[in-house]
Parts: C-alpha cells; sequence; structure tokens
C-alpha cells in the first residue's frame, strides 16, 4: 500500500509518489492546496486508502479538584498572553510534592475550556514504575491515537511520532497537561510547534533549561493561611470551624499550606463526625506522629510525595538531606551545612543544588536555607531510619560544636568579661569567619536565636551535656542586651539540668546565679531566693571567693529589687569587698555602683551619691570591655542626681546614657532610659512627659517580660493618683 499525505511537513515513514517506470526525472507535480489523502499518478496498480476512525475531540483531563481554593495570582499568571507569539505557549508549575500543581493546572485548564476547541490532552510522565520516567514516544503514541490515528500505523520510535504529533496538530487548538514531569528533555519531547497550542507542565524540579522553550516558570508554594482555612471550611463544614476557631488555626498552621495535608485532615474529620479539631491538633502537635496522621495509604499521603522526591536526589543530596533533618532549627547557612556534613563550602554545591532542584530545600535569602514544617519532619524521620543512632549523635554534635564557635566568638566580642569555661571539641572547625564587631556578632546571635535555642534543647536532650551547657552559657551577650525571657528560660533550666547531670557544681552555681536574676525579673521572689540560697551552698562548699562575692551581688540586686534597700547596701558592700579581694575591679564597681544606690535610696543621700560617682567612674574605664554597664551606670547617675536636686547635671548623664543605649541597640537598656527620663521629668514638675517616658519604659519592660521593673511603672501609671 503507498499513501501519500499533503501538508507542509511529511510524516516520517510516508513518501511522497514516484511514478513506476517513469524515472527520476519525471515530472510529478500537485499544485494547489488539498486536505486528506492525495495520489497524484500514471498507472500504478490498485490504490487502497485508509482513514483512520473518525473521533470525538479528545478531552483527557480529570474533573477539576472540588475544593480548589485561592490561587488568584497564579491562575493570573496562567492566563497572561504567551510571551512567544511564534511558539506554542508552554507554562511550567514547579513546587515540592503535594503542594498543589496538578490542582491548579486542572482547574485552570478547565476554566479555559472554551480556548481549546480541539481538545485536550493529558500524560502522566512519572512513569508506571516506581523509579522510571514515562518514555516519550509511548505518550506520543497515546497522544497521536487520541488524535485518531490507528495504532497499527504508528511509526516506531520518538522523532518519528514526535513529528507526526507536531503535524497532527498544526494548526489546532490543543491544550496538553504533562504532569509530573522529570526532565526538561522528557517535557521538549512532547512540545508541539503550533503556537494556537498550550502546553502546561507539572513538576517537583525546577527544569530551568526549558527556558530556551520559551517557557514560563510559576513557583506554586504552600496556600496561606486564609486560603488553607476556606479549603478546611469547604470539605468540614462553616459549623465545625466556627465551633472551635482556635483549634482550626492551629490545624492550618500544622498542615503548613499544604494542600494534600489539608485534604488528608479534612477527609478523617469529615469521615468522622465525632471528632473534635482540638483532638486532631493535640495529635499532630506530637512531631513524630504528625507525617504518619497525614498520610492515608499510599493515593493520598503526604509521607509518599516526599519519598519519591527523596528517592530522586543522587547519593550526596541525600546524605545532606538527612544530616540536616536533624537541624534544631527552622533555618541554616552553609557554615552549618559544612559542619553537619563535614564537607566544605564548594563540595556543598552540588547537594545543595540537587535540594533546590527538587523543592525540597529553599533558600530565603543569600546562603541562608530553610525547610517546609513538614519536609523538616521527613529528613529528620529519613536520618532516624537510614542512619546509625552514632551517626546521627555526630552529626548532632557537629552542628552544636560549630555553634559553641560561633557564639564563642559572638560572646567576646559583646561580653569580653563572661568568664568561660574549659571545653574539648571533638570536631575540627569548619568555618574560620570572623565578626567585624560587636554589632554584628549581637546581630548574629539575634539572627540565630531560634537556631541556638533549639541547639542547646537538642544537645541536652541527646546526652551531649556538656556541648549544651557550653552553648547555654555563651548566649549570655544575647539575654543581656536583647532579654527574651523565654528563651533565657529555657536555656539556663537545659544548663542548670546538664550540670546537675554531669555533677559540675561551680557550672550548677553559674548557671543557678543567672536563672536566679531572671526569675527576679517576674518578681518570682521565692524561687530566686532558693537559687541563691543553693548558688551560696556551692560556693562554700568549693572555696569559691569570687562566686560567693557575685552571689551577694545577686542577693543585693534582689533585694533592692524587693524595696529592701538596708539588705541590698549589706550585700552589695559584702559583693566589693569580695570582689576587690579576687582582683576583679570591674565587678567590685559593680557591687559598689549597687551600694551608693540602695545608700541613696535610704537617704544617704550624699554618701550614695559619691559612691556612685566613683563606680560610674571606674566603670567608664571598663567601658570597651563592658559598654552596657558603662552606660548603665551614667543613668543610676543620673537617677542619684535627681534624688539629690541636681537637674541640669542628671540630664547631662541621662541623655547621655541613653543615646549609649541606643548605639548599643539594647530594648533593656532602653527601657532603663526612659525610667531615668521619667524620674527626671517628675522632678521637674513636667507630668506630661513624664508619662510618656513611664509608658515607653513599661512598654518594653512589658515586651521583655522584666515585671519586676514593669509592676512599680504600671502602678505609677495606673494608680488613683498617676502622674500629677
Amino acid at each position: 500500500m503507498i499513501r501519500v499525505v499533503s501538508g507542509t511537513e511529511d510524516p516520517p515513514g510516508i513518501f511522497p509518489l514516484v511514478q513506476p517506470g517513469t524515472g527520476p526525472s519525471a515530472a510529478n507535480a500537485l499544485s494547489g492546496t488539498a486536505h486528506g489523502p492525495v495520489v497524484q499518478a500514471g498507472s500504478i496498480g490498485q490504490i487502497h486508502f485508509h482513514h483512520g476512525p473518525e473521533r470525538g475531540v479528545p478531552r483527557q483531563l480529570a474533573p477539576a479538584p472540588a475544593h480548589f481554593t485561592n490561587r488568584d495570582a497564579e491562575l493570573d499568571e496562567l492566563d497572561r498572553p504567551v510571551a512567544h507569539p511564534d511558539r506554542c505557549g508552554l507554562v511550567v508549575l514547579s513546587g515540592f510534592g503535594g503542594v498543589g500543581k496538578t490542582a491548579l493546572a486542572l482547574s485552570w485548564l478547565h476554566r479555559a475550556r472554551d480556548r481549546f476547541a480541539d481538545g485536550q490532552l493529558y500524560a502522566d510522565l512519572s512513569g508506571a514504575d516506581a523509579g522510571r520516567p514515562a518514555d516519550p514516544a509511548t505518550v506520543l503514541g497515546d497522544f497521536l491515537r487520541a488524535l485518531g490515528v490507528p495504532p497499527e500505523e504508528l511509526p516506531a520510535g520518538t522523532g518519528p511520532r514526535a513529528a507526526w504529533f507536531r503535524s497532527s496538530v498544526a494548526g489546532r487548538s490543543v491544550a496538553i497537561l504533562l504532569d509530573n514531569a522529570w526532565t526538561a528533555a522528557q517535557v521538549r519531547a512532547l512540545l508541539p510547534a503550533a503556537p494556537s497550542c498550550t502546553v502546561v507542565v507539572t513538576t517537583r524540579r525546577m527544569l530551568r533549561s526549558l527556558l530556551a522553550d520559551g517557557a514560563r516558570f510559576i513557583d506554586v508554594g504552600p496556600l496561606n493561611a486564609d486560603a488553607s482555612r476556606t479549603l478546611l471550611l469547604k470539605a468540614v463544614g462553616r459549623q465545625r470551624i466556627s465551633a472551635e476557631p482556635e483549634p482550626a488555626r492551629e490545624l492550618v498552621r500544622l498542615c503548613g499550606g499544604l494542600p494534600i495535608a489539608l485534604s488528608v485532615t479534612a477527609a478523617r474529620l469529615a469521615s468522622r463526625r465525632l471528632l473534635r479539631l482540638g483532638e486532631t491538633v493535640a495529635e499532630l502537635q506530637q512531631e513524630q506522629r504528625r507525617l504518619g496522621l497525614l498520610s492515608r495509604g499510599e493515593e493520598v499521603s503526604v509521607r509518599s510525595v516526599f519519598d519519591a522526591s527523596y528517592q530522586e536526589l543522587p547519593g550526596p543530596a541525600r546524605s545532606t538531606y538527612r544530616a540536616m533533618g536533624l537541624h534544631p532549627g527552622p533555618e541554616f547557612d552553609r557554615a552549618v551545612l559544612a559542619a553537619a556534613t563535614g564537607l566544605g563550602r564548594a563540595a556543598l554545591d552540588e547537594p545543595l543544588e540537587a535540594l533546590q532542584e527538587a523543592h525540597l530545600l529553599q533558600e530565603v535569602r543569600g546562603g541562608r536555607y530553610r525547610f517546609h514544617d513538614l519536609i523538616r519532619l521527613h529528613a529528620k524521620e529519613k536520618a532516624d531510619v537510614t542512619d546509625t543512632a552514632e551517626r546521627r549523635a555526630e552529626v548532632l554534635l557537629r552542628i552544636v560544636e560549630h555553634y559553641v564557635r560561633r557564639t564563642g566568638q559572638a560572646a567576646a566580642l559583646c561580653t569580653p568579661h563572661l568568664r568561660g569555661a574549659a571545653y574539648e571539641f571533638a570536631f575540627p572547625e569548619a568555618d574560620s569567619a570572623e565578626f567585624a564587631d560587636r554589632g554584628q556578632a549581637l546581630d548574629w546571635l539575634e539572627q540565630e536565636r531560634a537556631n541556638l535555642v533549639g541547639a542547646v534543647r537538642a544537645a541536652a536532650d541527646g546526652g551531649l551535656l556538656a556541648a549544651a551547657w557550653q552553648l547555654g552559657y555563651l548566649l549570655w551577650p544575647l539575654f543581656r542586651y536583647r532579654g527574651h525571657h523565654a528563651d533565657w528560660r529555657a536555656v539556663d533550666e537545659a544548663c542548670l539540668a546538664a550540670a546537675r547531670e554531669l555533677g559540675e557544681p561551680e557550672l550548677e552555681a553559674r548557671t543557678a546565679r543567672r536563672l536566679a536574676m531572671l526569675h527576679h525579673r517576674h518578681a518570682e521572689w521565692a524561687v530566686a531566693d532558693r537559687l541563691l540560697h543553693r548558688c551560696a551552698e556551692l560556693h562554700a562548699r568549693s572555696g569559691d571567693a569570687y562566686g560567693a562575692a557575685d552571689t551577694a551581688d545577686a542577693q543585693a540586686v534582689l533585694a533592692l529589687a524587693r524595696g529592701d534597700a538596708l539588705a541590698a547596701r549589706a550585700s552589695a558592700q559584702h559583693a566589693e569587698t569580695g570582689f576587690a579581694v579576687a582582683g576583679f575591679p570591674r565587678k567590685a564597681a559593680l557591687a559598689r555602683l549597687l551600694s551608693g544606690q540602695a545608700g541613696v535610696r535610704i537617704g544617704e543621700v550624699a554618701t550614695g551619691l559619691t559612691e556612685v560617682r566613683a563606680a560610674t567612674a571606674l566603670l567608664r574605664e571598663h567601658r570597651a570591655q563592658d559598654p552596657f554597664n558603662a552606660a548603665r551606670a551614667r543613668l543610676v547617675l543620673g537617677e542619684s542626681l535627681v534624688t539629690a536636686g541636681e537637674a541640669a547635671e542628671a540630664a547631662a548623664e541621662i541623655d547621655a546614657g541613653a543615646t549609649e543605649m541606643d548605639e548599643l541597640d539594647s530594648p533593656v537598656g532602653q527601657a532603663l532610659a526612659h525610667s531615668a527620663r521619667a524620674e527626671l521629668a517628675a522632678a521637674r514638675g513636667h507630668p506630661a512627659d513624664e508619662r510618656r517616658q513611664l509608658a515607653a519604659a513599661l512598654r518594653l519592660f512589658e515586651h521583655q517580660g522584666d515585671e519586676a521593673a514593669a509592676a512599680p511603672l504600671r502602678d505609677r501609671l495606673t494608680g488613683p493618683s498617676g502622674p500629677a
């Protein structure tokens, strides 16, 4: 049989007819336009024409998802005219598994159905066999059959089928959904040439090289909280959501904006009408159970979609993925990645590229990365089931020791007077970067705060007690300058337990003293007293003169805050003597400042002011080492001068101290400055300014959780008389 097809492109394997017996020089021309089978010949014998069966327009798409919610920005982007009018419209929807790429594509294609009068084709490029992508030749065969080509007439091979496919859709308006694409080459083989066609690709990879084919890229991320709540409401019903609004919000957070997670949760709630949202939240809050609860078999499973992406990673990327699943915080940089994996920064390029290409890791800003919360749980789960306990402990120790080194460098700049403790590192330094100055060091501590606090907890829970204590102890400049009382409490409680388990009384005493001061700031006087009493016992047993003086100093601070200025003066004088004998002049000056402050409060204004002046002068000499207390001393001196009736000099000292606290960017110090300015305003008879300064100080103290400082200010603002 000879079949001749007219058109601008001859399908492979079908050749123009040459008249038999006339030779290649014989004329055989066809003018005009013909559609369908055409033969132009002399006498060639019998010819049979075979037409493919008449078929309807192919509409292969699955139904649009019932609870599709709020992808307006992405839908608008899909509606945008194509950038290359001479090519088919190619749009790549990329994002990690379960984020809703296919739902978005189906919703848009159904919405735009009228634009594609000649049909909609669909292919799942993930393939029928796990780990083996679909063969483009097979997909092209399916497409051609859907377009009316008889199976027996299909040519073999990707190239011939692709050419016939392009011919078949030339001049037609067809939409093609290529779902779960693996590679750009796989997609490229399936692209029509017709500008009237549109191809939408969904993929867990980035497929950047499709840019050369005119692709537009849309990154499909998690739903926001409002859209997630709407999806849940559609599936579960308004009545149940309205009955438990707080659990509903927490449920949305725990699902991380992931449509597949929300769908699994909604299906469970819908099938169990008596199950309360609060019960579901309580279950999902258990991290070790969350992935399991969000996976209902293989068909709808958060775990399985992440597993698929993980299995496609090269070996080094899988190892990096598991290592960072053990990272104790939400975000990390390349330095801690290098420490955790033991790889150099250059060697991290390939695994990092692979993880980002698979949408398993997101670069949030230059050199900093984060997992989606559910992906982080999956990475940790993979580490738990793949790596040995010894390997996991090693990775965690590498991470914690990296933070110990960096935090130690920051502490050396911010609080160089902090007494260190011996620590023997198990692993060599992986990062030699240094901080330029105190400000940069303090900013780094703030930026890494969640990671550092998480690392202390993880190390303590993992039995890395010495590392846990060392890291927690070195976090003092963060708490001294910035407050963060909840983190301070969590860190010091973990450190106290670690010190006790290690059997290190000196480490226990140091932590107990610091924790006592936190309880004092929360006006938890009995707990603070008990901790300081324990400190005194431990120092007495060991004969630690510095420790004994330090405990007396803390007891003086506590007594002054409670309004017992006489006890405060006695303890401060005891501390000053102890520090002087032990050879710590800066600490002796701090104790003297406290003694003078107490003296002013009990009415010994002249003597107290003299002590405060002397202490301030000494602390100014130590300003490079301890700028916070040098600035604080000026504020204390200003308040003492207010009491002594020296308003002009008081204003100068308070202004200078406030400026220095602003330079240090310390909310704690700024609160102290506002408090001092309130005293000055009261002495000058300026009630409006006094109220303004009290309110500013109160706001900062309350934000830090410093109830001991906040309570008297609040009383002055809300009491019967208030500032006069």
